[in-house]
């Protein structure tokens, strides 16, 4: 068997366990058609096995989702009497196990995210204020209880047509599944709305929320450090410009097949060091080493061009015996390897694994050692892994919705510069220079 079937087992394989089994001799049949019918029940059996490794997961599970449901109490409330995909079903299940309450904006967010939409927004009005502007909304003081949740989804539009029943409305909208989880959930005094389509910008941009997120990409942090002063606001008339750092987003993985490295490979070419980091999932890498042999041993990894600072490496083990304990190292030449302080690794589904790294600065060389080993005879096998760097988030704090920046080089200086929009004409807020 191949290191990507290490944990399937066909009719034929267990048939030949069975022959390996029986006494040597000429009267045994060479074709045994008993032996071929136990063999094709233990694959079955076999099969059925692995599948309860999904069904034991609410996220992955399908024959068992009823059993699954009846323990958290669902159909509820907001699922009776409606016709749910098995992603939404499943959506569901998940979002009653994981909840823990709350009355934030994250966690209405997550809340959202846990029925399956991930890309929730709350937007939260502010009656008109003496400090408002005088285009600003004049919303009466009880719309400071009111707040609008938007997910970027059509909220299953429905447009009134030729065929559809008299009493049907013009146009109808909503995900109930959404709106009742969210509404069984919401502060007593609030009251909430839904926005499905296109998520809204905030009128207002507080320092607590809806601060806008910088437009273009690669505009150079000094640059946006001088533009913010140190982080005090520049104030230019009656204009503010402010721009802050928060918490940095992971980036993409950085690694690629060609700076695979490995402390050998196993069982045959296909299983290849670059194999782990092809982004496919029918490949992977297997181990040299096998059993008690790959703890402190078998190690995939990667050789960077220039140094990269690490913190985060995602890992989905082979479905053969996964390994439960691993160390992050680096080095500098390949030789002489560090251990990186590690955060608690968070295990997903699928065999999946994320561990957060401490800053340890940049470095050449990165690789998970096994801490681990599988049993006897079984390689440790590596379908993907994924190691990112941290690249810091800017936030642009404007007085309106409509703005830019722009960035130009000029006789060797680069110029960055905000602009606020206003009735068709262009005024520029600030310029700085490097």
């Amino acid at each position: 068997m191949t290191g990507s079937t290490v944990m399937q087992a066909t009719a034929g394989d267990y048939y030949g366990l069975l022959l390996g089994l029986r006494p040597v001799g000429p009267a045994w049949p060479e074709d045994d058609n008993l032996l071929r019918g136990a063999a094709d029940g233990l694959a079955r059996l076999h099969a059925r096995t692995l599948r309860l490794i999904d069904e034991a997961d609410p996220r992955t599970t399908a024959e068992l989702l009823p059993a699954w449901e009846a323990f958290a109490g669902l159909p509820d409330s907001c699922t009776a009497g409606t016709r749910l995909t098995l992603g939404e079903r499943r959506s569901a299940l998940v979002g009653r196990l994981t909840a823990r309450g709350g009355q934030s904006r994250r966690y209405f967010q997550e809340l959202a995210a846990a029925v399956g939409f991930p890309d929730a927004t709350v937007t939260e009005f502010r009656p008109f204020r003496v400090d408002s502007r005088c285009t600003d909304a004049i919303n009466p003081d009880p719309w400071r209880f009111a707040w609008l949740l938007s997910v970027p989804d059509d909220g299953g539009l429905a447009d009134f047509d030729a065929g559809s029943p008299c009493t049907s409305a013009v146009r109808a909208w909503g995900r109930p599944v959404l709106e009742c989880a969210v509404r069984r959930v919401q502060p007593a005094h609030a009251h909430v709305f839904f926005g499905y389509g296109t998520v809204p910008r905030p009128e207002r941009p507080d320092e607590d929320e809806g601060d806008f997120v910088m437009p273009q990409a690669g505009i150079p942090q000094q640059s946006v450090a001088t533009l913010s002063q140190g982080g005090a606001a520049v104030v230019t008339g009656r204009e503010v410009v402010s721009v802050r750092e928060l918490t940095a987003a992971h980036s993409a993985t950085l690694a690629t097949p060609e700076g695979a490295i490995s402390g050998g490979s196993g069982l045959d070419s296909q299983n290849s060091a670059e194999s782990a980091f092809d982004g496919r999932s029918d490949t992977l890498w297997a181990s040299l080493q096998t059993g008690a042999a790959v703890d402190g041993v078998a190690w995939i990894g990667q050789r960077f061009a220039t140094p990269q600072s690490i913190r985060r490496i995602a890992l989905r083990q082979g479905r053969g015996m996964p390994l439960t304990g691993f160390l992050p190292q680096y080095s500098d030449d390949g030789v002489a390897w560090t251990t990186c302080p590690k955060t608690d690794g968070q295990a997903g589904p699928n065999l999946t694994m994320t561990i957060d790294l401490l800053d340890v600065g940049a470095h050449l060389w990165w690789r998970l050692l096994a801490a681990s080993s599988p049993p006897d005879g079984y390689p440790w096998e590596v379908a993907d892994v994924q190691m990112m760097a941290l690249r810091p988030v800017y936030r642009l704090l404007v007085p309106g919705v409509d703005y830019e920046v722009q960035s130009t080089t000029a006789d060797g200086a680069q110029s960055l510069t905000v602009i606020r929009r206003k009735a068709g004409s262009a005024v520029t807020i600030m310029t700085t220079i490097l």
